[in-house]
């Protein structure tokens, strides 16, 4: 290493450092004094099936209350099947402000095995300078940053998919291994069903079994935990309503007045209780939507996903049918970095904290950039739509330029956009490649064959 990179990584390992002391810091912060919405209709949910009760109502009536403290309506913000909310009993074991603190920190080291796990698997050298740029870009992503503050389940979920595609291209064990990694994913985020039609691209057959195995084994460990009647109330009850408002829902379904009074009557607004301890609803504001979903503004959300699904992926089939030869292991990265920007651009419920699955691309750019003969366009796209990502919205950026404050509302489709046609043009470009050699090799042997005669 000559003087001038060791000079460019003290400075990268500076940055990393602060920068990681700063999200640290920043975790820390909201564990002691926000709510953490997300992680706590998980950890009431969890509340609820200890105590043999739905996790889809809210249980004021009880006592102590098992309520997350922020919703609203008669039917919790609880959205995963019954089995999802047994994996959050044993953190009830815990008071609430301790187990948060866990969940927090569990989740940023996933998300760190994660990107570490991807960025190996693409081959090639891994440096220090290579693990200072990606750590120093994830401290400072900032839909980082929205996660901890929401105590949201990607980082945990993002790595379960980096395994199914690490381990989908491996031997037949292992391919079994991977497709039970996506089973267990889609315990965390419902969407990720859709990953299995580009499964079904690559000819994972073997990845496919392992996650109807595994399916099969989840859902008869469920109906053995929760009953019959538990999913019958979700699949006939919750399911629809999920799919059409989220974790919203109609004026009709409010709680009562007289119900809710007693549990917020002393309380300052933008503050709510759990387990006896006050707490901030909200650490910051930002945009939380980041799917096309909600810039299309259709009423049925479910139906508009699969046909924003179907207009990404029927496209991209057809042309990956028809290409020759073998992916390379850097293009089947590539490929699986493009399944996750189309689903998140797809998804009914794809927030800000969920596009940490854009994060993977950074070590697709650095690797091409390293590989790069001339042909950049799509890692520049791909880099501008990275950063466009991490860049804070006109909530957090408080000096962003005024007269495009709300275009900022859609940076986080802009970029996954961006990412997905940086993928596509990566994978367009090595195939061109291919030919190319593949041409230069067939002409080589056929004047080899002519000189030999």
């Amino acid at each position: 290493m000559s003087s001038k990179q060791r000079f460019v990584f003290a400075l990268l390992l500076s940055l990393f450092v602060v920068s990681a002391y700063r999200l640290v810091g920043f975790a820390s912060l909201f564990g002691q004094e926000s709510l953490q919405l997300d992680f706590s209709a998980f950890y009431t949910a969890g509340e609820a099936r200890s105590q043999g009760l739905s996790p889809y109502q809210n249980h004021l009536d009880r006592t102590p209350p098992i309520w997350d403290g922020f919703a609203l309506l008669r039917h919790s913000r609880f959205l995963y099947p019954p089995l999802s909310a047994r994996l959050f009993q044993p953190l009830t074991m815990m008071p609430y402000a301790w187990a948060k603190m866990a969940w927090t920190f569990l989740g940023l080291a996933c998300l760190a095995g994660a990107l570490g796990l991807a960025f190996r698997a693409l081959g090639g050298v891994v440096t220090r300078m290579h693990v200072v740029m990606i750590g120093t870009f994830a401290c400072l992503f900032y839909p980082v940053m929205t996660l901890v503050e929401r105590g949201q389940v990607d980082g945990m979920s993002l790595l379960l998919l980096v395994l199914c595609a690490h381990l989908s291209g491996q031997d037949v064990r292992r391919q079994m291994a991977g497709g039970a990694c996506l089973a267990l994913a889609l315990l965390l985020k419902l969407h990720c069903v859709y990953f299995l039609p580009f499964l079904a691209l690559q000819k994972r057959w073997t990845a496919l079994a392992g996650f109807a195995g595994m399916a099969i084994f989840l859902g008869l460990v469920s109906l053995g935990l929760d009953g019959y009647a538990l999913h019958r109330d979700y699949v006939v009850e919750h399911l629809p309503r999920i799919a059409r408002f989220g974790e919203g829902g109609t004026p009709d379904q409010m709680l009562p007045r007289s119900v809710l009074e007693p549990h917020v009557r002393d309380l300052q607004t933008g503050y709510a209780t759990k387990d006896g301890v006050r707490y901030r609803q909200t650490g910051f504001s930002f945009v939380a939507s980041a799917t096309l979903v909600d810039v299309v503004g259709s009423q049925d959300s479910a139906r508009t996903s699969l046909g924003l699904f179907a207009l990404f992926f029927v496209p991209f089939a057809i042309y990956w049918l028809r290409r020759s030869g073998t992916p390379t292991v850097f293009e089947g990265w590539v490929f699986w970095q493009l399944a996750l920007s189309v689903v998140l651009l797809c998804s009914p419920t794809t927030w800000v904290m969920n596009t940490v699955w854009m994060l993977p691309a950074l070590g697709i750019l650095i690797r091409g950039y390293e590989q790069a003969d001339g042909r950049v366009f799509p890692l520049w796209a791909g880099s501008f739509g990275l950063a466009l990502a991490a860049v804070p919205d006109h909530h957090g950026f408080v000096l962003t330029l005024p007269y495009i404050g709300d275009w900022l509302e859609y940076k986080y489709a802009v970029a996954q956009i961006l990412i997905a046609v940086a993928m596509v043009g990566l994978l367009v470009q090595h195939a061109k490649a291919e030919n190319k050699n593949a041409k230069a090799q067939g002409r080589k042997g056929a004047k080899a064959d002519r000189i030999t005669g």
